[in-house]
C-alpha cells in the first residue's frame, strides 16, 4: 500500500498501481460510517440500509431522537457479518454530536469509532 501521506482523495493504489481494497477492521470501520451517514432507504436494492442521520441532524438536540438513532445504529451494525456485539451512544458537545461506537468484532477486536456530526438546533 502507498504511503498515506501520498494519498489524495478516497482512491488509493496498492504496490502494483491497481486500486487497493480495504479488508478486515478498515473495511468494517468504513461500512459502519457509511451506514451512519446514509439516508434510510437511499439504496434501491437495500431498502432497510442506513441509520438516516442526514435527515435527523436538526433533531439531534432532542434526547429522545438521539436514543432512537442509537438503537437504530446498533440494529444496522448488527447486520454486518463481523459484528459480535455493539453499543452506540450519541453525546452532545456544544453543537456537535458524536456517535460513539464500541463494536466487538468476531475477529476478537473491539473497535472504538467516534463519528462527529455537526447539528442545528430546532428544539
Amino acid at each position: 500500500m502507498t504511503d498515506p501521506r501520498e494519498q489524495v482523495g478516497s482512491y488509493f493504489a496498492d504496490e502494483t498501481g491497481d486500486y487497493a481494497n480495504h479488508s478486515g477492521v478498515a473495511s468494517y470501520r468504513k461500512r459502519v460510517i457509511r451506514r451512519l451517514t446514509s439516508r434510510e432507504g437511499s439504496f434501491r436494492h437495500l431498502t432497510n440500509y442506513g441509520v438516516g442521520t442526514p435527515d435527523q441532524v436538526k433533531r439531534l438536540a432532542r434526547p429522545s431522537v438521539r436514543a432512537q438513532l442509537a438503537v437504530k445504529a446498533e440494529e444496522q451494525f448488527n447486520q454486518e457479518p463481523e459484528t459480535l456485539s455493539v453499543k452506540v451512544t450519541i453525546v452532545a458537545v456544544g453543537s456537535v454530536f458524536h456517535y460513539v461506537v464500541a463494536a466487538k468484532m468476531k475477529l476478537g477486536v473491539t473497535l472504538h469509532i467516534n463519528v462527529p456530526v455537526s447539528g442545528g438546533f430546532s428544539g
